[in-house]
């Protein structure tokens, strides 16, 4: 609590610069976020005709997730400064604007009554890193989390160093377990995670958890690209 009230003191005396244009008050203003918001257009998967929920129904059957959901490109130079600053730079300050742009996604999508499960960290990697950024970013975004139902079994190497679709998902299959099937059984799940470019970590995840008797699974994402 005290951490909190302090920095929120120090967010008034010193409010952050925007990445974009530098003017103070927010991580990025409202003016620059404009051209990094990347409304779905297409298929997540194939690029082919979008369909709902962002996903072709070539690629429902497929891919193991029954929709994804996103707000950022990822591709511009800006949103990757921002995550990598967050991220690998340890600036979790900027998890409260990412928390709010996260849940854009989402929008107005009508989705059933959802667990709530932050792709999870290898323990090494987090012990490492310090802290989950999907995790951070969904309490951001004021969901409530079911952070130990799925556990990362396998230390996988960074999948933004893979750059085929067919490497990663190799590299990433039965990376995942899910710790008690009870509570997945009939439930339909978000996952949220910060970033997905090919999607093959939220499709591992996914089809773990449909193995263990979970409904429908979606994917919220701050960026893709």
């Amino acid at each position: 609590m005290l951490a909190k009230v302090i920095h929120i003191t120090f967010d008034f005396l010193f409010p952050p610069a925007c990445f974009g244009c530098k003017k103070r008050g927010t991580p990025i203003c409202d003016e620059c976020l404009g051209p990094l918001l990347a409304p779905p257009a297409r298929c997540f998967f194939c690029l082919e005709a979008k369909t709902d929920k962002n996903i072709c129904k070539r690629c429902l059957a497929h891919y193991g997730l029954d929709g994804i959901f996103w707000t950022l490109a990822y591709h511009d130079p800006l949103v990757k400064k921002l995550i990598a600053s967050f991220k690998y730079g340890r600036k979790k300050y900027l998890a409260g604007r990412l928390g709010e742009l996260l849940l854009r996604g989402l929008k107005k999508e009508q989705l059933d009554p959802l667990l709530v499960i932050p792709i999870p960290l290898h323990e090494k990697k987090e012990k490492v890193r310090g802290f989950n950024q999907a995790e951070l970013l969904a309490r951001e975004a004021g969901f409530d989390l079911q952070k130990f139902i799925l556990k990362r079994v396998r230390d996988t190497p960074s999948q933004a160093r893979i750059l085929r679709r067919s490497e990663r998902t190799e590299k990433i299959r039965g990376a995942f377990h899910v710790q008690d099937g009870k509570k997945v059984t009939g439930k339909n799940i978000l996952l949220i995670d910060d970033v997905a470019t090919t999607g093959s970590t939220l499709s591992e995840a996914a089809r773990t958890l449909k193995k263990a008797g979970a409904g429908k699974v979606y994917g919220l994402v701050l960026a893709h690209g």
